[in-house]
């Protein structure tokens, strides 16, 4: 009967803390997860500010012209570079043909960019099969908006760090409830023994 009782205590006591470990987990990833994305959204946001001082939004140019400087950006920036009207209209793209892509006038990065100079959003992407971050900045010259600049970059690698670090805790939090029910069990034996010697 004190085998069992013993035996109660440890499983509830082991339930807790896997319970405790498990939040505290899921508060750390995401913590550090957001903290990337915030990092991440700085820095987009700050190319795109560059870009939007340097490129021309001539309604004119010819959407393969656009097109091609978009593809070099990408080349420097290491992400997708799209340029777009202050109507929503696609003018330039660095991984698809700008004429063929819809208004883009209705995402969320750029309704927020237009109200705030900058916006962003997480999409994931059915073709790719994961996330997306894009950051859109109002490009604005004069005091007249001309248009804006959004960055996409995917988000594979924070996820894959991410996961990364899930396991390591994983692995440390298990190697340490079997260390504490090794000890524990020891405890029990101990303690069952010298109740029985009383």
């Amino acid at each position: 009967m004190k085998k069992g009782i013993f035996r109660r205590i440890f499983l509830t006591y082991a339930f807790l803390m896997v319970l405790a470990v498990l939040s505290m987990e899921l508060y750390i990833t995401n913590a550090v997860r957001e903290d990337h994305l915030d990092t991440l959204k700085d820095d987009l946001s700050i190319q795109a500010t560059l870009i939007s001082n340097t490129l021309s939004f001539n309604h004119s140019s010819s959407h393969a012209g656009l097109d091609k400087v978009c593809r070099q950006l990408k080349e420097i920036t290491g992400a997708r570079v799209t340029v777009i009207a202050l109507d929503g209209r696609v003018l330039g793209d660095s991984d698809t043909d700008s004429s063929l892509m819809d208004n883009h006038a209705n995402r969320t990065e750029l309704r927020q960019a237009l109200l705030y100079a900058a916006g962003a959003a997480v999409r994931y992407s059915n073709t790719l099969k994961y996330d997306f971050l894009y950051v859109a900045k109002k490009a604005v010259k004069n005091q007249r908006t001309e248009g804006f600049i959004r960055l996409a970059v995917p988000l594979k690698d924070i996820d894959n760090a991410i996961n990364l670090l899930r396991i390591k805790i994983i692995v440390i939090v298990s190697l340490v409830l079997l260390a504490t029910g090794a000890f524990s069990i020891w405890q029990t034996d101990h303690l069952r023994r010298l109740l029985r010697q009383i």
